[in-house]
């Protein structure tokens, strides 16, 4: 329950960031290169409500839809953790304000 708890702490300190500067997390979307069509997309936007979303669950979630939630919380960090160890290879400093 504790490590619930602790990543369910961490997306919603990210969620609220993200919410409070929307500009900044559209931009680090170009700045950690990714692919374009991705920062078209309404992927950031609907980023902070996700990790809200995952968040509630991993505290309040039972059953399935706890077990749901972990395994997207995981593919969620995994995804970050890719993307940020793959900007730490870039010659410029990315300043993404991801956590």
């Amino acid at each position: 329950m504790l490590g619930n708890l602790t990543c369910a702490v961490l997306l919603a300190v990210s969620g609220v960031a993200k919410l409070r500067a929307k500009q900044e997390t559209r931009d680090a979307f170009s700045a950690l290169r990714l692919p374009g069509w991705l920062g078209r997309s309404p992927a950031p936007v609907l980023l902070p409500f996700a990790e809200l979303l995952l968040a509630a669950l991993l505290v309040l979630g039972s059953g399935w839809v706890l077990v749901a939630g972990a395994a997207a919380s995981v593919a969620l960090f995994a995804a970050y953790t890719v993307v940020i160890a793959r900007a730490l290879g870039f010659e410029e400093p990315v300043r993404c304000n991801c956590f």
